[in-house]
This record gives C-alpha cells, structure tokens and sequence, in this order.
C-alpha cells in the first residue's frame, strides 16, 4: 500500500512535535548543567542533592547535550557514589540500549 499525502502530513507533524521536543529539552538542560557545573567545582557530595540531580538528567540524555552533562556528572559520582551512579547509567542503557547483552550479563 502506497503511502498518502495524509500519511505524508501526518509524519511531518509527527517530525515537527520531535523538533519542538528536542528545543525544550535543550531549554531545560540548561539549569541542570548549571547544576553540574556547581556541584563539581564546589565538591558536592550530598548523596540525596546528586540521586536527584541524577534522576533528572537521566531523563535529557536522548539529547547530545544532556548526554555529555550526564556523563560528566556520572564520572564525577562514580568514585563516593559507585552504587547510585551505576543504578542511573543502567536506568540510561534500559532507557535507549534495551538490547544491550552486555549489561544484561553484568546483573546480579
């Protein structure tokens, strides 16, 4: 079956909302690295104030920026938070990696 010049419109508008998506995801990344950023050059470790600001971000890594935001604040945790820090980077790979074996092989 051929596709319409309904079908046509329809993905368009589809393609449009993923645009607008992605502009309001980039707006609001913008406190969280601020977050980041202060949190780092401070030396934050309070464990609620960094599982939230994790839990957070986990949420904008579908974006480049928020990817990068994430890792960087992923690798800052890692060494006082390994357990929290790895709950999040497997909520990241269950999120957009579902296939992914080798995380499934690393499972208690």
């Amino acid at each position: 079956m051929e596709p319409t010049m309904a079908d046509d419109s329809f993905y368009e508008e589809i393609r449009e909302m993923c645009k607008q998506i992605q502009s309001l995801l980039k707006i609001g990344l913008v406190p969280l690295k601020e977050e980041v950023d202060y949190v780092i050059t401070n030396h934050i470790t309070d464990e609620k104030r960094l599982d939230n600001l994790l839990s957070d971000l986990v949420d904008f890594t579908q974006i480049k920026k928020g990817l990068v935001v994430f890792n960087r604040l992923c690798r800052y945790t890692f060494s006082f938070l390994p357990e929290i820090t790895t709950y999040y980077i497997r909520a990241y790979y269950d999120m957009y990696h579902p296939d992914n074996e080798a995380l499934d092989e690393t499972r208690p």
